[in-house]
């Protein structure tokens, strides 16, 4: 089987991934990084779950199937990347496909490649020369296995090296995305924009939520993304409310709203996407009156977000703007200062309105930084999704209201002049309803 040679990179990524690595090992300073591939792990049968990678691995190598692997990024003197995968064999490719080997690995760019059979050799001699060691020791048992075996099997001291968690470190370049990875986050949004607009096209009363579940992941599939970036909540009636709703089990009914929040990964990268919109086409004036405060507010956050302001700053904003709509067209029985006092307006919104978007869905990096919140910077990718949810028996408003959960999501890149929607899906009011017109 010639499989490995099919293998192949874009001249794209594989400069976007060395100079990636060489910001990075700029940063260590003498020190020594080890990311791991995610194991594959069995189900109770001799059959394995479906395989995602570890995103740190991903990041650093450009691999995303392989399950056996290690980078290490050594800054010493002689700064070098080192990619150790697994050579090919003829029988593991005849079972679970293809392998990179070690001649489809010398293509992303890597300063030394050798099989995973040298990592016990040249990680110790790498280590003695270190002060310092980052890694995801904690989290990753594949790295605590790698590190028990040289430590203790083979009996090596490793006197003054400093073991470190690296996600702040690692976290804090998986921040900033370089122009490849916005492309591909871009692409994640179109795929998973069109989703959405095929389920708001097809909803119908009587169709079952796992129904409109399966043709948006069933479009997503045919845009090209193999995975979604989460568990997709599709949410009517007053399911709307439960904010990571997955049961996905009930069948739409006229007069409902659904709340789809569901994006795909493209190439690792996720998208997140929520879009709210009534079954039969048209909203009914209660709940025009809670989407278009929703969407009022969402537009006036994202032309909040420009380098400087900090995610704390447009939640404080979020919380004035539902609760004081909330309060003017006499939705919630409080006065402004009733709904502050003891955090009341969780009642009706409890959720932040943004987190940082990658890699992961809620993506790394540090959000508090030498005690100070981390202002907003160019190359950050965040979500904007304010949302207001009336239970079902909530003691502020009337029963006329309960049950109606709205929120409305897009994921912004902040850009040196502003920023930038990668979003494109509809969600005006006009829009919504002319796509069943």
């Amino acid at each position: 089987m010639k499989s490995g040679a099919r293998v192949q990179f874009s001249p794209q990524k594989v400069e976007a991934l060395v100079a990636r690595r060489q910001r990075i090992l700029q940063a260590l300073n003498g020190g020594l990084l080890l990311a791991a591939s995610r194991p594959a792990f069995h189900k109770y049968d001799a059959s394995y779950f479906r395989y995602r990678q570890d995103p740190n691995f991903y990041y650093l190598s450009g691999l995303y199937t392989e399950d056996q692997g290690v980078v290490l990024l050594a800054s010493g003197e002689k700064p070098q990347s080192i990619l150790f995968v697994e050579n090919r064999d003829d029988a593991t490719e005849i079972w679970n496909g293809p392998m990179i080997g070690l001649d489809g690995a010398a293509k992303l760019g890597f300063d030394r490649v050798f099989p995973m059979d040298d990592l016990p050799r040249v990680l110790p001699e790498l280590m003695q020369k270190a002060t310092m060691l980052y890694t995801d020791r904690q989290h990753h048992p594949g790295v605590e296995r790698i590190l028990s075996d040289i430590v203790f099997r083979q009996r090596i001291a490793f006197d003054g090296l400093e073991v470190r968690d690296f996600w702040g470190f690692l976290g804090d370049f998986r921040l900033i995305k370089d122009d490849f990875e916005i492309e591909l986050m871009q692409t994640a949004n179109r795929i998973s924009s069109a989703a959405h607009r095929r389920c708001m096209q097809d909803a119908r009363a009587g169709l079952s939520e796992l129904e409109l579940q399966a043709r948006l992941e069933l479009e997503m599939k045919k845009g090209g993304s193999p995975f979604t970036a989460y568990h997709s909540i599709v949410a009517s009636g007053s399911n709307t409310c439960c904010l990571h709703y997955n049961v996905n089990n009930c069948a739409l009914e006229s007069g409902d709203l659904v709340l789809i929040d569901a994006g795909c990964a493209y190439e690792g990268y996720a998208s997140d996407i929520t879009r709210t919109w009534p079954v039969d086409g048209r909203f009914t004036a209660d709940q025009r009156l809670i989407y278009e405060l929703v969407l009022r507010t969402q537009k006036s956050i994202i032309e909040m977000v420009r380098p400087g302001v900090r995610i704390p700053d447009l939640q404080e904003a979020t919380i004035k703007l539902l609760t004081q709509g909330l309060i003017e067209h006499g939705v919630i029985k409080l006065s402004y200062e009733e709904a502050r006092t003891n955090d009341t307006f969780k009642a009706w919104y409890p959720h932040g309105v943004s987190h940082y978007l990658g890699l992961n869905v809620h993506d790394a990096g540090r959000y508090v930084v030498e005690g100070q919140r981390r202002p907003l910077e160019p190359g950050m990718v965040i979500t904007v999704e304010p949302g207001i949810y009336i239970q079902p028996g909530c003691p502020y408003a009337d029963s006329r209201w309960h049950g109606i959960g709205v929120r409305i999501e897009d994921d912004i890149l902040v850009t040196a002049q502003g920023y930038r929607n990668l979003t494109d899906c509809p969600k005006e009011v006009a829009e919504l309803e002319a796509l069943r017109s």
